[in-house]
């Protein structure tokens, strides 16, 4: 077997079926044997999504404001503030605030993160199937 069918720029969704198995080196039918995935295994490890690392809320908090428009946003808060017209300066603040504090536990949390994440690509599925 080559090092890796195909090489990292392999557009794999692209290619026939006959052109995938050709390159995986593989039997339509029967599929690989025992030994071939046992070395396959050693020489690319398992086929499995790296999972990501829990980030501090607090980090995940300063990200959210870290946004040009967000602070575009306190700056128009700010010069609202020094014209005087403190409804429009504690609107603005509010909504930055609570729009940069959603995704914090959705973020922090890397359960409600694949939860949102499978609920979003559900939904994305969905409207591309309704098409």
């Amino acid at each position: 077997m080559p090092p890796s069918p195909g090489g990292d720029r392999t557009r794999w969704h692209s290619l026939d079926l006959d052109d995938v198995i050709e390159l995986a080196q593989t039997d339509q039918h029967r599929g690989l044997n025992d030994d071939e995935i046992a070395e396959r295994l050693r020489q690319f490890g398992a086929n499995a999504l790296v999972t990501m690392g829990k980030h501090p809320w607090y980090r995940v908090l300063a990200r959210q404001f870290a946004d040009v428009l967000v602070i575009i946003l306190f700056l128009a808060a700010l010069i609202s503030l020094l014209l005087g017209d403190l409804g429009d300066a504690i609107t603005i603040l509010v909504i930055v605030v609570f729009n940069g504090t959603l995704a914090v536990p959705i973020l922090a949390v890397p359960e409600l993160y694949k939860y949102w994440h499978s609920h979003r690509s559900s939904l994305a599925s969905v409207s591309t199937n309704s098409d």
